[in-house]
């Protein structure tokens, strides 16, 4: 065998291994890229199930603020009506304030059917009377 057909041989087995290497090497790195998308698709799926319960917590702790919000309106309405049946004798602004604190109260009422609210009907339409004729006599302390 010649020189020339000896290093065609070698250069020829050589370029098939060398491009044996190469499908091999691109078949890892397929599977390497596949690994590393399947892991990405695992944390976005994850990701997704934790914004999902955060929004759960924000709108319980949302509806939880609202609904404290509306008892202390319903405390402050009840504690005007004690004073005001006591002769407390209260400022024009004080007036305003739980007037604005009943506003507030019925709208959280009437978009919360379910919230316990038979404790200060009677009471709102005194605090209203009470108000009214005080604004038309100038009474206000």
């Amino acid at each position: 065998m010649s020189l020339s057909a000896v290093l065609s041989l070698l250069l020829g087995g050589g370029f098939v291994t060398f491009i044996q290497f190469l499908i091999t090497r691109h078949d890892n790195r397929a599977s390497q890229i596949k690994e590393i998308m399947d892991a990405i698709d695992d944390l976005k799926t994850e990701f997704t199930a934790d914004i999902n319960n955060v929004k759960a917590d924000v709108k319980c702790i949302k509806y939880t603020n609202e609904r404290e919000h509306a008892i202390n309106k319903r405390v402050r309405i009840l504690k005007f009506e004690d004073e005001l049946q006591e002769d407390k004798h209260h400022s024009k602004d004080s007036f305003d304030q739980v007037l604005s604190d009943i506003d507030d109260y019925e709208k959280y009422c009437a978009e919360h059917p379910n919230f316990k609210n038979n404790q200060t009907a009677s009471t709102v339409a005194h605090i209203k009377a009470i108000y009214n004729e005080r604004l038309v006599k100038h009474d206000f302390s």
